[in-house]
């Protein structure tokens, strides 16, 4: 399964799961948008990033990034890519080197969305 169809498959079930968890579950006094720092992944992409890790047979999420980068190395013009890189970096705190890639993703796919 590729990656883009991994995180359809687990956004839908997201949506479907945040829609049943409203209706079925007591509310929260503090949402989790609100503990601490706001989250800037949706559930579903960080979902998407530790499934297609732990398939990957890679030991560590660091390991894991340098395989993006030797795809970028290989296909400077691959969008998707830079984006999955963006989101690896994300989880691993790197802000700054993450937005880069997230930009780079977007000059070459208008469709790369955030």
């Amino acid at each position: 399964m590729n990656i883009i169809t991994l995180f359809c498959n687990i956004d839908d079930f997201f949506l479907a799961y945040e829609k049943w968890q409203a209706m079925h579950c007591l509310p929260k006094e503090i949402p989790p948008e609100m503990r601490g720092h706001p989250r800037k992944l949706h559930p579903s992409e960080v979902m998407t990033l530790l499934i297609a890790f732990h398939q990957s047979g890679y030991r560590t999420l660091k390991y894991f990034i340098q395989d993006f980068d030797k795809t970028i190395n290989l296909k400077a013009d691959f969008a998707r890519a830079y984006y999955n890189r963006a989101l690896a970096k994300e989880k691993l705190g790197q802000k700054d080197s993450a937005k880069a890639d997230l930009e780079k993703a977007k000059k070459l796919d208008s469709n790369v969305e955030r």
